[in-house]
């Protein structure tokens, strides 16, 4: 990749990303399949070489948005952690669920490394039954 190369990030139908390198000079639209028609209205993103369009290079249909990676970008992500507790009662053991939330913002070009384990720390049994409540074997549940 050259020093005057630009990267774009594309967010594709069908929830996938692609990653296009082009050379500085070389013109990007993005616009109607078929332009003037009236039948055929999707985006398509298309790469042309040189700043005139001289010769088109590529034609991308399903992109629907892009952006030059130079921009950058945040996203407000929400994690969710779920555990299933047990409670003492006159009337017997009753079940309840703890949820836990952090709401964060991040790079999404960056991969996620932080692991589930260290992501929550749930009272220990100890703390638990200090409040009269008793801790079930069941693993955390991760949604996200």
């Amino acid at each position: 990749m050259a020093e005057s190369d630009k990267i774009y990030i594309l967010n594709c139908r069908g929830n996938k990303t692609r990653k296009v390198t082009i050379p500085c000079n070389w013109k990007v639209t993005f616009g109607p399949l078929v332009p003037g028609s009236k039948s055929e209205q999707r985006p398509v993103m298309r790469i042309y070489e040189g700043a005139n369009k001289e010769m088109q290079r590529a034609i991308f249909t399903d992109v629907e948005s892009f952006r030059e990676i130079s921009i950058p970008v945040l996203e407000k992500v929400t994690k969710r952690h779920r555990k299933t507790m047990r409670k003492q009662t006159p009337e017997g053991d009753k079940d309840f669920v703890v949820e836990a939330r952090e709401t964060e913002w991040r790079d999404p070009d960056q991969e996620d490394v932080t692991p589930d384990e260290e992501f929550l720390n749930f009272p220990t049994a100890d703390e638990l039954r200090a409040l009269d409540y008793e801790e079930e074997e069941e693993e955390a549940i991760a949604f996200e």
